[in-house]
């Protein structure tokens, strides 16, 4: 009898725990974000970020860019940099072959990341080459904190 009291006990917690993972792994997954909203408009981002009151992250880039191609399946994926990303800032994925690049953010090269205002002024020097989430995480919180 204490033993099919035992059993049923064991068997109760575990069927009412497994549902408490469920419900949390379903909620982590709803809340989890797995790709950077891009904008590949600027106007239309600035418009955006002005609305929502948000500064652009803008990512320069090229097909041919190795770096460019680094950071895009390798850094970018990275859920936590996703996240704040998204939360943070209007990204903002700009092809500088393709002639959509205002004349005041030209480059020559690529990656390189704009860091601007709502209004479009910088908010910090530039930044040139391929990072690592690592790396590229913290510089984006000092972004965002700087009065």
């Amino acid at each position: 009898m204490l033993k099919c009291l035992f059993i049923t006990i064991i068997t109760v917690q575990s069927m009412l725990y497994g549902e408490h993972l469920d419900v949390n792994t379903a909620e982590v997954q709803k809340n989890t974000e797995t790709k950077i909203h891009w904008q590949h408009d600027y106007d239309d981002a600035q418009e955006l970020a002005q609305k929502v009151h948000k500064p652009l992250l803008l990512f320069m880039s090229q097909d041919r860019c190795g770096s460019c191609k680094f950071m895009k399946e390798e850094v970018f994926t990275d859920v936590p940099l996703i996240t704040y990303i998204n939360a943070h800032f209007i990204p903002v994925l700009l092809d500088i072959s393709d002639g959509m690049v205002p004349d005041e953010l030209q480059v020559q090269v690529t990656p390189v990341f704009h860091f601007l205002d709502e209004q479009g002024k910088k908010l910090r020097e530039s930044l040139i080459g391929g990072k690592t989430a690592p790396f590229f995480l913290p510089l984006l919180k000092k972004v965002i904190e700087k009065p």
